[in-house]
């Protein structure tokens, strides 16, 4: 007897939310092995095989790896395979079953402890002061001083000297018009993936200039886009 595989919307869930993968597998009545379990012939075995993969591995991302489970069904289970060899083929289909039970759960923790690992990281993150506030505040001293020396009345013995500092003025006034520039090629955005405010960070290796956009850093280097873990439902 071959049993429908229930929509994922249907699968059991752990206390938080989660896919509760043994009891999806190990559930004695309604569990994926347990229609396994029901099956009476090669072929109903191997029906029911292909519907429980295609119902975990549906995404876009999982086909080269439904491609292989699909292959090693068809040589496992041939569809003139005997009656006889039914019972081995059973056991084999099980086994097949318990592993991608246990790769899922391990996946699931993987992916529980690198979120929780992601939120520390921003909580520290949202813990540091904030540099923008520091560069506007910086900005505003640099002009007071420059002010301030511009102001200095000065006295004949000292014209020389006096020159050097409006020199020096007019340079901290000028580096604290164009400071803006250097602040924004020395920092850029980086994503909030959880829909929070934008942090800044500091990045030597990016530029970017006002009203524009800088590349988004994720905490790990280089990771392709069908890696990138985003919910539970990528298990």
């Amino acid at each position: 007897m071959i049993k429908g595989i229930p929509d994922k919307s249907e699968w059991p869930k752990t206390a938080d939310g989660t896919t509760d993968w043994e009891a999806l597998f190990d559930n004695k009545e309604k569990g994926l092995i347990a229609f396994v379990l029901g099956n009476e012939t090669p072929v109903q075995l191997k029906q029911q095989t292909d519907a429980i993969i295609r119902a975990i591995f549906n995404r876009k991302r999982d086909q080269a790896l439904l491609d292989k489970l699909t292959a090693f069904l068809n040589k496992l289970i041939p569809n003139d395979a005997a009656q006889e060899r039914f019972p081995s083929l059973q056991e084999r289909v099980i086994e097949l079953l318990e592993k991608i039970k246990n790769n899922r759960i391990d996946r699931a923790r993987a992916f529980s402890e690198k979120k929780g690992k992601s939120k520390k990281s921003k909580e520290n993150t949202n813990r540091r002061a904030n540099p923008v506030i520091g560069f506007f505040r910086r900005r505003s001293d640099a002009l007071g001083i420059a002010i301030s020396l511009l102001k200095i009345k000065p006295k004949k013995s000292q014209k020389n000297k006096n020159k050097g500092l409006k020199d020096l003025a007019s340079s901290i006034a000028a580096t604290a018009a164009t400071n803006e520039d250097a602040f924004f090629q020395q920092d850029a955005y980086v994503d909030d993936s959880d829909g929070g405010n934008t942090e800044w960070e500091d990045d030597d290796s990016l530029t970017m200039k006002e009203g524009s956009y800088a590349q988004v850093i994720y905490e790990e280097d280089e990771i392709k886009e069908d890696e990138r873990l985003e919910s539970w439902d990528d298990y």
